[in-house]
């Protein structure tokens, strides 16, 4: 690979204002176990907004760097035994804790890079980790079984969108609760019935996924049949919902980033694989994609805040260069 600069533009966390400024920072150096990506685009998720503006921002020093998902080139390694990975365009989704993807560059595990196809767009595949890989660690929380019934609740989000793909390609039968207006593109991703609120259900379901929230998450707990899941995608469940000994059914809690902190080589393996599965699904467009807005790398702070108060797309995205 060429030369690489001494420094880079970057969007910066002020803890002060709860706020990013693009400024220059000195280029990252990949440690050992990482590579170095020069970002061509990044994908915008509501985790960033929340860690920028809100309380959970605590965790990070002023001049972070946020940002969770993005693609790009590995351009460096950090020993030799990476140097497969030089030139190779990749897709990934960062640890929190480290600096991200908001940068023109970014260090990462290689254990968690996904490559992608050669010929699908920075875009594309930037929006790709953290809603698919979401979907798929929640779907990986049941056993498969043959026309159960399942709930999804939330289903119109890009996480829920995933989640029914995913859950039709593995036999089950999908009842969503999405408002009225996303009733028909999501029956045409494979739903099997759509309803606008909870109000309208009497069945019980094998499996009930939210995507709102840990609070709605625990409304829904009635309509999980005995020994039963139920899957909280946002935020968790801090008790049992249900009294003992009455369904017995299964929380679960689904955190895609906790698996930088506390995943295995082996599951980082499978993480990988299974991620590389999908995004050549995606390319080939038998796994849909979000509708997306792309903006520039000088809009980074406009399009987030957009994104967050006023989204015109599903997906935004941000490309470089």
């Amino acid at each position: 690979m060429g030369s690489l600069p001494g420094s880079m533009q970057a969007w910066v966390w002020a803890k002060s204002e709860r706020a990013i400024s693009l400024a220059t920072q000195a280029m990252p150096e990949p440690g050992p176990g990482d590579v170095l990506i020069a970002n061509k685009a990044i994908g915008l998720n509501p985790v960033d907004w929340k860690f920028v503006e809100a309380a959970l921002g605590e965790q990070w020093s002023d001049g972070h760097i946020p940002g969770v998902d993005g693609a790009g080139v590995v351009v460096a390694v950090g020993d030799e035994s990476l140097r497969h990975w030089l030139g190779v365009p990749v897709c990934y989704h960062q640890s929190l804790h480290r600096n991200g993807s908001f940068a023109e560059y970014t260090a990462i595990d290689a254990r968690t890079v996904i490559r992608m196809p050669e010929r699908m767009s920075w875009s594309e595949a930037a929006a790709f980790p953290c809603p698919v890989m979401t979907a798929w660690q929640a779907i990986e929380k049941i056993p498969a079984q043959l026309d159960a019934e399942i709930l999804i609740s939330g289903a119109s989000g890009a996480v829920g969108r995933v989640l029914v793909q995913l859950a039709r390609a593995r036999g089950f039968r999908i009842t969503l609760i999405a408002s009225g207006a996303r009733h028909d593109g999501l029956m045409e991703l494979g739903a099997h019935r759509c309803v606008a609120s909870a109000n309208q259900l009497e069945e019980r379901y094998f499996a009930v996924f939210d995507t709102v929230g840990s609070a709605h998450a625990e409304t829904l707990a009635s309509y999980v049949e005995a020994n039963g899941h139920l899957i909280c995608i946002m935020g968790r469940l801090e008790k049992a919902v249900v009294p003992p000994f009455s369904t017995a059914i299964s929380q679960h809690e689904v955190a895609l980033n906790a698996l930088h902190g506390t995943g295995s080589d082996a599951q980082w393996q499978r993480f990988a694989r299974e991620g590389e599965r999908l995004v050549h699904q995606q390319y080939q467009g038998s796994l849909k994609g979000p509708d997306m807005l792309v903006e520039s790398f000088e809009r980074l702070d406009a399009a987030l805040l957009e994104f967050k108060n006023n989204r015109k797309a599903l997906k935004y995205c941000i490309e470089l260069g």
